[in-house]
């Protein structure tokens, strides 16, 4: 049925009367929603929000900005204090320009200028003009650090730093202007250096500090509070090796005898060697010898625990620390037969690509004394070690190069090192070559070995080993006139007395300012006397070595003076060195050989 138009009127208006009506609806929904008073309210609450938090920004920006300013300036204040008081150290004022924190740098200040007065020297040292110039520098300085440390103590009260400088500037400005309560009122200084020792118990600096003040106080404390600073003592001296360099020689100079004073050296062979040095300045040369024993004994224990850890790091294969303890080992060791067999380990273990960075002199010491051992025919390092020393080393001199090729077992690389001097003559040059022929003639190459001896030059012909080798050479050949010349020789040579003029300077490698002698008894003995040539009249320590093993640590008096050893000495060839180890030198004179 075709729709009419009398109907699509009706519809139409039907159609266009409902999008009206949901709209209106709307309309009115959101009318009575919003009021005409909520609108200017809505608009308002954002922006009023805004404002707040942009002054708010703008509040802490200039906070900022102030506290900045604020640090600046007290950072340039303290960098001052320091360059008045005259603190060198780069590392202070890298510290305190760069530390964020105002009460660390105060603290770092007041450190820095602590520590420098503790390790300043007595004010009763200097000139007499000086005295009170200085103490009123340190006075000022000391009271700048009390006044940083307090207040970084309020600014962080658990600071054991701060209790610890706090307690330091109390007892240092004390001390300085002889303030009684140093003693009345102790527990000022005292407990809050305590207090920092119990809450850091890891760190050196407050025993160090109480360490200080015990021993300057000393005669007043009671026998209660020695005790306690002896402990004291030996814990910090054992735990803190810089504390002994510091304090060792105060403690030493007030120690009631010197059992007790050495009773507290930590087992370092620094240590012993600082109380030893302390002891020669005094000229007590009984306390010298006494510490320098015990250096030995020191060094033989450092030297094994060291080695130890160097074949455990080695085995765990940690090449590269386990290099550094070895060389270690090399660089501590002084050359003597004692230390021997600890660095013949550590050249064995050493890994490849052995170098002498980190041993100083050590490894020329070593071969030096080697050598000079071997020309006697004397054993010291394995052939081995002295192998690998000299490929470590810079390029030696070639009489020097094939003494060491040949000490090392290399008789080809000698003849190389041989060929490049054509005059073989000197007298440098006769120790390699008495050695080189002995070498040939336990290879049973005696027409080498008899060339040898035959280039060897006079002066190297007076040894008593060219004798030996050139008897042994002779009995080998079973020449008769030859034997016979030759123990005619050695009958001039062998003696149990020795004169004074014996005696010639020891190398600088090995020696230097000492002397040697080879000696050839007559028979064997059981005592060995040496008197004294020359001695100063203060007195000094000496000491004696036979193959490069000590024998005796003695103290020498005055010349004349006989030094007698108890030691045996076989009817064989032997090098005896003399040595000065402190106070000014003194000379050997004639050397006996007895039996008790």
């Amino acid at each position: 049925m075709t729709e009419s138009a009398s109907d699509r009127p009706a519809d139409d208006a039907r159609d266009d009367s409902r999008p009206k009506r949901r709209t209106d609806s709307r309309r009115r929904r959101r009318s009575a929603q919003s009021t005409p008073s909520d609108l200017p309210e809505r608009t308002f609450a954002p922006k009023l929000i805004g404002v707040v938090l942009a002054a708010a920004c703008l509040l802490c920006a200039w906070w900022s900005i102030s506290i900045y300013a604020q640090w600046s300036g007290s950072r340039a204040a303290l960098v001052t204090t320091l360059q008045q008081a005259g603190v060198t150290s780069q590392e202070v004022y890298d510290r305190v320009q760069r530390e964020p924190v105002a009460h660390h740098a105060q603290l770092d200040t007041a450190r820095a200028l602590v520590f420098q007065l503790l390790q300043a020297s007595p004010i009763e040292s200097l000139p007499a003009g000086e005295r009170q110039t200085t103490r009123d520098q340190r006075l000022s300085n000391l009271m700048a650090a009390h006044e940083l440390a307090k207040r970084a103590l309020v600014r962080q009260p658990n600071s054991w730093e701060a209790a610890m400088l706090q307690g330091a500037t109390t007892y240092l400005v004390w001390s300085l202007t002889r303030d009684r309560r140093l003693f009345t009122d102790a527990s000022a200084w005292q407990e809050p250096l305590i207090k920092a020792w119990n809450e850091a118990p890891g760190r050196p600096e407050p025993r160090r500090i109480l360490g200080t003040a015990y021993l300057e106080l000393w005669p007043a404390l009671s026998p209660e509070k020695r005790a306690f600073a002896t402990d004291l003592l030996r814990t910090t001296f054992a735990a803190d090796a810089d504390a002994f360099k510091q304090l060792g020689p105060a403690w030493l100079e007030i120690a009631a005898d010197n059992a007790e004073a050495l009773a507290i050296i930590p087992d370092r062979p620094k240590a012993w060697d600082i109380a030893a040095r302390h002891y020669a300045q005094l000229g007590r040369w009984r306390q010298y010898s006494q510490a320098y024993l015990a250096s030995l004994d020191s060094l033989e224990r450092h030297l094994a625990e060291m080695l130890e850890d160097g074949k455990t790091r080695l085995e765990l294969g940690d090449v590269f620390h386990s290099r550094t303890r070895f060389a270690r080992v090399i660089a501590d060791a002084t050359p003597d037969q004692r230390y021997a067999p600890f660095v013949d380990q550590a050249l064995a273990l050493y890994p490849a690509g052995l170098q002498t960075a980190g041993t100083g002199n050590a490894m020329p010491n070593w071969l030096a004394w080697s050598l000079e051992l071997a020309e006697a025919g004397i054993a010291s390092l394995a052939p081995s070690s002295i192998d690998r020393l000299t490929g470590a080393l810079a390029e030696l001199p070639p009489h020097a190069a094939a003494m060491a090729a040949l000490a090392g077992g290399s008789l080809h690389i000698a003849e190389r090192h041989e060929r490049l001097e054509r005059d073989h003559t000197t007298s440098i040059w006769g120790p390699y070559l008495i050695t080189k022929a002995d070498h040939l003639l336990s290879m049973g190459e005696l027409d080498d070995a008899a060339e040898a001896l035959q280039r060897v030059g006079s002066a190297s012909r007076r040894r008593p080993r060219h004798s030996l080798v050139a008897r042994q050479l002779a009995e080998l050949r079973e020449d008769l006139p030859a034997i016979a010349a030759a123990d005619r020789r050695l009958d001039e040579i062998r003696t149990n007395e020795l004169p004074a003029g014996s005696w010639r300077k020891a190398s600088q490698e090995v020696a230097a300012g000492g002397f040697m002698v080879e000696v050839l008894p007559a028979q064997d003995g059981d005592t060995l006397a040496i008197r004294v040539a020359a001695a100063p009249p203060e007195g000094c320590v000496v000491r004696v070595r036979l193959d490069g093993a000590i024998v005796a640590v003695a103290e020498v008096r005055r010349a004349g003076q006989e030094l007698r050893i108890e030691t045996p000495v076989s009817a064989e060839l032997h090098v005896l060195e003399w040595m000065t180890l402190a106070g000014a030198h003194a000379s050997p004179g004639t050397v006996r050989i007895g039996s008790s």
